[in-house]
């Protein structure tokens, strides 16, 4: 018996790959969920440029995310904090949602500001909440209440997944020799240790085989000790000096409140309700409990309460006044980015790197997986036929003739 059948894996990504096409959304408008991010990559979706399309993988935990929202929408539902039931939407076969009694309370709610030219859906909205102390002692929590209580207030629901999965690299020197090096001749670099299988039939990217020990000599950092290991790197085996090898924590546990594009996405739905506060809500993807922690019923989630601030809002409309200033025109906005290699997550995973920084990605080898994977080849500069959606041509040719 196969324990991995290739076929029908690559059976299923074409089928994600099928299904991620035929919904593609017309992209005229600022989506809501990208208003915190970089001013050039949503002139590039506004202007028609190519995105790099996304993984199988990547696309199948963004669907695993997405159950993940309906599992607690359905839970805020069933608490009474929402008002609104889940029902199987024939016409677009998807879990989708209705109102029930509460005409301002409910889940995915449309957004849409045809002045701005923003549209997006909200996770949900609650019923009037009163803040209330729950055990154990000190923490606080909510309850409904009637709508007259004046210590009673709607929020705006965001729901988030985020990873749990630790992360682990390494910094060496691709050198494994014995006698002394300075670092400067041969400079430290991130590397991407495969994975092996233990002794304990674990599968592992870790350094295994320690050789011996060797100076290194640095300007900055004076000389030091560092170990050698006999590694595997892309399937060869090779020996590196080890500068430092780290794990870090995971996003989950590094989150010490709402995320700055989050807080971007929840102050343009919160303006669009009217309302003043948010509930986060953060579920832990691949998070691992710990065994000292003595708190086996408490699932992975963080909820952080959020007071909109309305000079957020006012500098959200001028973004976008700034934004469409330019793609009115046919031109890109600024790039929030003058470099693609700093500290920062946003350039490293945008799907338009490659139109916007081509020098950073190897385009024939991504070109080469892509008509590998029966995907259509990358276009550059603009040119993608958007999607119209039926129930918004009209309101589009009305704002933005074409």
């Amino acid at each position: 018996m196969s324990i991995c059948n290739s076929g029908a894996v690559l059976q299923i990504a074409r089928q994600i790959h099928e299904t991620q096409a035929a919904g593609s959304r017309d992209n005229r408008y600022v989506r809501g969920s990208s208003i915190g991010y970089c001013c050039r990559m949503i002139g590039y979706s506004l202007l028609g440029y190519q995105p790099m399309p996304t993984g199988s993988y990547s696309q199948l935990v963004f669907d695993v995310g997405q159950s993940a929202h309906d599992i607690i929408q359905k839970r805020l539902c069933d608490m009474g904090w929402i008002k609104g039931e889940p029902f199987w939407n024939l016409e677009r076969e998807i879990l989708d949602w209705r109102q029930t009694d509460d005409e301002k309370s409910g889940c995915e709610l449309e957004v849409l500001n045809h002045e701005l030219r923003v549209l997006g859906h909200l996770d949900g909205i609650t019923v009037p909440l009163k803040r209330v102390a729950t055990e154990p002692e000190g923490t606080g929590g909510y309850e409904p209440a009637s709508g007259d209580d004046p210590e009673a207030e709607r929020f705006l629901v965001e729901i988030k997944t985020i990873s749990g999965r630790r992360s682990a690299w390494t910094l060496a020197i691709r050198d494994g020799g014995r006698r002394p090096l300075p670092e400067e001749q041969k400079p430290a670099e991130l590397v991407k240790l495969d994975w092996v299988e233990t002794g304990g039939g674990k599968i592992q990217r870790r350094l295994q085989h320690f050789e011996h020990a060797r100076v290194v000599t640095s300007a900055k950092f004076g000389s030091s000790m560092k170990p050698v290991f006999r590694v595997r790197i892309g399937g060869q085996e090779e020996m590196v000096t080890l500068v430092m090898d780290s794990q870090s924590e995971s996003p989950f546990a590094q989150l010490r409140g709402p995320k700055r594009e989050h807080i971007a996405q929840a102050t343009l739905y919160a303006s669009e309700h009217g309302l003043k506060s948010v509930l986060f809500i953060y579920i832990g993807k691949e998070v691992v409990a710990d065994d000292e922690e003595d708190q086996p019923y408490v699932p992975p989630i963080k909820v952080y309460e959020h007071q909109v601030d309305p000079i957020d809002v006012v500098m959200l409309h001028e973004k976008l006044r700034r934004i469409y200033e330019r793609t009115d025109d046919g031109d890109l906005p600024d790039r929030d980015y003058s470099d693609p290699d700093e500290a920062h997550a946003e350039c490293r995973y945008c799907r338009f790197k490659w139109q916007c920084w081509p020098g950073t990605i190897d385009l024939a080898r991504r070109a080469e997986q892509l008509a590998a994977a029966g995907l259509a080849p990358l276009v550059p500069g603009p040119g993608v036929t958007h999607t119209p959606c039926d129930d918004l041509t009209a309101e589009y040719a009305v704002q933005r003739p074409e």
